[in-house]
Protein backbone atom coordinates (compact mmCIF):
# COMPACT_ATOMS: atom_id res chain seq x y z
CA UNK A 1 0.00 0.00 0.00
CA UNK A 2 2.63 2.17 0.17
CA UNK A 3 2.96 3.26 -3.77
CA UNK A 4 -0.76 3.76 -3.01
CA UNK A 5 0.01 6.15 -0.74
CA UNK A 6 2.13 7.89 -3.18
CA UNK A 7 -0.48 8.10 -5.63
CA UNK A 8 -3.44 8.88 -3.79
CA UNK A 9 -4.72 10.16 -0.26
CA UNK A 10 -8.27 8.72 -0.81
CA UNK A 11 -7.94 5.16 0.93
CA UNK A 12 -10.37 3.68 -1.05
CA UNK A 13 -8.01 3.87 -4.17
CA UNK A 14 -5.15 3.32 -1.72
CA UNK A 15 -5.50 -0.09 -1.45
CA UNK A 16 -6.30 -0.72 -5.65
CA UNK A 17 -3.41 1.30 -6.56
CA UNK A 18 -1.10 -0.49 -4.56
CA UNK A 19 -2.58 -4.18 -5.83
CA UNK A 20 -2.37 -2.67 -9.50
CA UNK A 21 1.37 -1.52 -8.33
CA UNK A 22 1.95 -4.61 -7.34
CA UNK A 23 0.93 -7.03 -9.89
CA UNK A 24 2.56 -4.76 -12.70
CA UNK A 25 6.18 -4.88 -11.15
CA UNK A 26 5.16 -8.86 -10.96
CA UNK A 27 4.13 -9.04 -14.43
CA UNK A 28 6.89 -6.89 -16.02
CA UNK A 29 9.70 -8.63 -13.55
CA UNK A 30 8.95 -12.04 -15.11
CA UNK A 31 8.70 -10.91 -18.62
CA UNK A 32 12.03 -9.05 -18.49
CA UNK A 33 13.58 -12.07 -16.41
CA UNK A 34 12.54 -14.66 -19.18
CA UNK A 35 14.13 -12.08 -21.83
CA UNK A 36 17.16 -10.77 -19.97
CA UNK A 37 17.80 -14.19 -18.60
CA UNK A 38 17.81 -12.76 -15.01
CA UNK A 39 16.15 -14.68 -11.93
CA UNK A 40 13.00 -13.92 -11.45
CA UNK A 41 12.78 -13.10 -7.47
CA UNK A 42 15.76 -10.31 -8.04
CA UNK A 43 14.17 -8.78 -11.06
CA UNK A 44 11.00 -8.23 -9.76
CA UNK A 45 12.57 -6.97 -6.74
CA UNK A 46 14.84 -4.71 -8.49
CA UNK A 47 11.80 -3.72 -10.79
CA UNK A 48 9.47 -2.83 -8.03
CA UNK A 49 12.35 -0.49 -6.04
CA UNK A 50 13.21 1.23 -9.21
CA UNK A 51 9.49 2.23 -9.92
CA UNK A 52 9.03 2.79 -6.13
CA UNK A 53 11.83 5.94 -6.28
CA UNK A 54 10.45 6.75 -9.58
CA UNK A 55 7.23 7.46 -8.15
CA UNK A 56 8.47 8.95 -4.89
CA UNK A 57 10.74 11.47 -6.83
CA UNK A 58 7.51 12.89 -9.03
CA UNK A 59 5.59 13.08 -5.67
CA UNK A 60 8.20 14.65 -4.23
CA UNK A 61 8.39 17.17 -7.08
CA UNK A 62 4.89 17.58 -7.62
CA UNK A 63 4.79 18.35 -3.38
CA UNK A 64 6.95 20.97 -4.48
CA UNK A 65 4.87 23.17 -6.86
Amino acid sequence: AGFGILVSRDYRRVIPAGMLFAVSVMAGGLVLSYYLDLPAGATIVTLGTLLYFVALGIAKGAARR
